[in-house]
């Protein structure tokens, strides 16, 4: 199917054969781990991950048609505590194709776009953003954060305080030569695992879209 012409009976890319390999290294600064009789198990470290990744797709390889090389770097953490204030995540992201001589279109960097009203929560996924639209052979630039207060707001108010209700805003951010400046930005209160938002997203100053959406999941 292509994407970009669902109409119509236009190849997007041919076929082609494709043989790569990819390593990839995490590192938790200050991560620590505590010693039992069934083994030893990590706690949770205040500071952020760090993943590296390669990836090196092989020209002539088993036939293979395709050639580059493709590395990106991340920065992660979940629940920064921030006491009565609740807690934050984020992650911020960049990756390049050092060499991109043959990259077909699934070999793209592809990103976790959302066109549902309802999904699985993930910090990484972009919760306005249309599918594709920003894949690139080249390079990009892409950060999500979220802050939940906890019930730091809403614990304030005598009828919403049984309810155990949860205040929560965010953002996500995404350039690459193919678009330069994809923002969104949300606000939403949820419950265990289910939470509801609404939110804006925009492309350089001009709104593609707003409206709400539900998660659930953990």
């Amino acid at each position: 199917n292509n994407p970009f012409s669902p109409n119509a009976e236009i190849p997007l890319f041919p076929t082609y054969k494709s043989f790569s390999a990819t390593a990839s290294l995490t590192y938790t600064i200050g991560q620590k781990y505590i010693t039992r009789p069934d083994g030893k198990f990590y706690t949770e470290s205040n500071f952020p991950k760090i993943t590296v990744l390669y990836k090196k797709g092989f020209n002539g390889v088993f036939g293979s048609d395709i050639d580059y090389d493709f590395a990106k770097v991340e920065i992660a953490q979940d629940r920064i505590g921030l006491g009565l204030w609740g807690y934050t995540s984020f992650l911020v992201g960049a990756g390049k194709f050092l060499n991109n001589d043959k990259v077909y279109y699934p070999e793209y960097k592809h990103f976790a776009g959302n066109i549902s009203t309802i999904f699985p929560p993930n910090l990484r996924k972009f919760q306005y953003l249309d599918f594709y639209q920003f894949s690139t052979n080249q390079q990009y630039f892409e950060a999500h954060v979220e802050h939940n207060f906890a019930g730091f707001f809403l614990n304030k108010v005598p009828l919403l305080r049984k309810a155990k209700l949860e205040e929560f805003i965010g953002g996500g951010y995404l350039s690459s030569p193919e678009k330069r400046n994809y923002k969104e930005f949300y606000f939403g209160i949820q419950r265990l695992v289910l939470r509801v938002s609404y939110g804006f997203a925009y492309d350089g100053p001009t709104k593609l879209t707003q409206g709400f959406r539900i998660a659930y999941g953990f």
